[in-house]
């Protein structure tokens, strides 16, 4: 792992890539059809119309890899991913996607530049690392109201959710609001301070 000050540097013009609008290969969407003789399509969307797509062949699962068929620069391409089992603690087994660049267990691997690895080989960043704190709760905010709650007002509990994790949630969800209260207060007393806290001059 690298010290203070090593990586890459970007410049002020340039940014990391956005893993949103990478394509990827999520396994746990794709472990239902493990071992089954069914190619899954995997589509994205970009404002409502179809980006790109790709097809996903699980039958090999069961000698330890599955082969992804996409395009790139117009040519047809196949890219075997290695599976591979961690044990749990309570017995059984839980499978992971090996990245062929650094080796390591992933749920999720992503395309950039041809070729299918995690998102620490392809120096991928994630949309809200780029928010400011106000921007990044209330991105948390929207977040926990549209996937973990589904739309339901928080006084609500979601139909077969327990009480215990509908608790949880909603005391997640009380935390990021009262965060993001705090930092809008601040802003306005820096704002007010900056621009009205000064005295007309009355000097003639």
């Amino acid at each position: 792992m690298g010290g203070i000050g090593s990586g890459r540097r970007y410049k002020s013009n340039e940014r990391r890539p956005d893993v949103e609008i990478c394509p990827a290969v999520d396994l746990r969407v794709l472990k239902p059809h493990l071992g089954s003789d069914v190619l899954v399509e995997q589509k994205i969307y970009r404002n409502n119309s179809l980006n790109y797509k790709f097809l996903i062949d699980p039958s090999d699962a069961k000698e330890g890899f599955i082969a992804v068929h996409f395009r790139h620069q117009g040519n047809h391409q196949t890219q075997q991913i290695s599976l591979t089992e961690m044990p749990c603690h309570l017995g059984g087994s839980r499978p992971f996607l090996l990245c062929p660049e650094c080796r390591e267990q992933f749920l999720v691997l992503y395309l950039k530049d041809g070729a299918w690895a995690c998102k620490h080989c392809h120096d991928l960043a994630y949309r809200s690392q780029r928010l400011n704190p106000r921007k990044r709760h209330l991105h948390a905010i929207q977040k926990i109201e549209n996937k973990k709650l589904k739309g339901a007002p928080p006084d609500e509990k979601p139909y077969r959710m327990k009480s215990k994790k509908h608790l949880a949630i909603v005391e997640e969800l009380a935390a990021h609001h009262i965060a993001h209260l705090k930092l809008a207060q601040k802003w306005h007393h820096d704002l007010k301070n900056k621009y009205f806290s000064k005295k007309p001059d009355n000097k003639i």
